[in-house]
């Protein structure tokens, strides 16, 4: 296998098709990608579906949109935040807040973080009682 070279961009394609398995996931002609999701309508005719498309300039953008898009999917009381320095956000909606369980906001450096945060900030506590049992 010497002489052989690997190319960094179908590495990079590799691993966002890994981590985001249900979109279809290109690279264009121009060097940005582009990713797209068909979803089933619930109650539609058969075949009916809402296309999402997704384009970046570089794989790390359009990974982080997807991330977002994920955590947005998993937790839908909260709005996700990605800053420009890379920092990951997330704060409860109106929907959030009206449940009364979840804390005024969480952060995180990587979106798998913030998942992991996001899971523990709406955990449901147990009842505390006054007593200390052992």
């Amino acid at each position: 296998m010497t002489g052989q070279r690997t190319d960094p961009q179908r590495i990079k394609a590799a691993r966002l098709i890994e981590a985001h398995p249900d979109w279809c996931i290109t690279r264009l002609p121009d060097g940005s990608w582009h990713a797209v999701r068909r979803t089933p309508l619930a109650g539609a005719l058969l075949g009916t579906y809402l296309e999402t498309e997704v384009t970046a300039d570089t794989a790390d953008a359009l990974d982080a949109t997807l991330a977002a898009d994920q955590l947005r999917t998993e937790f839908p009381d909260w709005e996700i935040i990605r800053t420009d320095r890379g920092h990951w956000w997330a704060v409860p909606n109106e929907a959030g807040r009206a449940s009364k369980r979840a804390r005024s906001s969480v952060d995180a450096d990587t979106p798998d973080e913030l998942r992991v945060a996001l899971r523990e900030a709406i955990r449901p506590t147990a009842p505390h009682h006054g007593r200390c049992t052992r």
